[in-house]
C-alpha cells in the first residue's frame, strides 16, 4: 500500500472490502484498513463509505483507538461530501459517542475535518446536550473542541445558547470548568459580556 501503486491498491481494496466486518474487527488486520484508507482515491472513497453499516461505523468510533483511527484518518484525508452517510451516522448517535473514550475523539475528528455542512449538522445535534456533555468526563472535550474549531461567532452563539443559566453551575463543575476556560478565551466580546 505504501508503494501508492493504484494497480496494487485496487487489488487489495477489491479483496478487503467485503470483508470489512471482520478484517477491522482483528487486531492487526485495522491496522491494515487504517492504511489502505489513506491511500484510497475518490472513487474508492465512496465505494468505502457505501460498504460501511450503521452498526460498522458505531464500531469502529468505539471499539478501540486502532479502529477509531481507520475514521480519523477517512476524514484527515479524504476532507469530501461522499463521507456524508459516515456523518450522519456519528450525528445520530453523538451524544452517545461524546461520553465514551473512544467515540469523543471521533466525534472531535469529525467536527475538526469534515466539510463546513456536516460540521453545521454534527453541531446541531450536540447543542441540545451541550451544557450536559460540558460536565461529561469525555463529553467535555468534545465542548472545548466546538469552541477552538468553529469561528468565534459560530461557536460562541452555539455555545451561549447552551449554557445559558447554567454558567455558575458549568464553572464550578470538575469537568466543566476546563471548558468554560476555553470557551471564555475563545469567545466574542458579546459572549464574554453575557457570561
Amino acid at each position: 500500500l505504501r508503494l501508492n501503486n493504484p494497480e496494487k491498491t485496487q487489488q487489495i481494496f477489491d479483496e478487503l472490502v467485503p470483508q470489512l466486518v471482520n478484517v477491522v474487527a482483528d487486531q492487526s488486520g485495522c491496522h491494515v484498513v487504517r492504511t489502505l484508507v489513506e491511500f484510497l482515491n475518490e472513487a474508492q472513497v465512496t465505494a468505502f463509505v457505501g460498504s460501511l453499516t450503521r452498526d460498522l461505523v458505531l464500531n469502529l468510533a468505539t471499539t478501540s483507538q486502532h479502529t477509531r483511527r481507520i475514521l480519523q484518518v477517512l476524514f484527515e484525508r479524504h476532507r469530501c461530501p461522499a463521507l456524508q452517510a459516515v456523518v450522519d451516522v456519528v450525528s445520530e448517535n453523538c451524544v452517545a459517542l461524546a461520553t465514551t473514550q473512544q467515540g469523543c475523539i471521533a466525534v472531535m475528528r469529525v467536527l475538526e475535518n469534515a466539510v463546513d455542512q456536516q460540521k453545521m449538522q454534527l453541531l446541531t445535534a450536540l447543542s441540545p446536550r451541550l451544557a450536559a456533555l460540558a460536565m461529561d468526563p469525555y463529553g467535555n472535550y468534545v465542548v472545548q473542541s466546538i469552541a477552538q474549531h468553529f469561528n468565534k461567532e459560530q461557536g460562541s452563539e452555539v455555545i451561549e445558547k447552551a449554557f445559558a443559566g447554567h454558567w455558575v453551575a458549568l464553572s464550578r463543575n470538575k469537568f466543566a470548568s476546563n471548558v468554560m476556560e476555553k470557551v471564555l478565551h475563545a469567545a466574542t466580546p458579546a459572549t464574554r459580556k453575557a457570561i
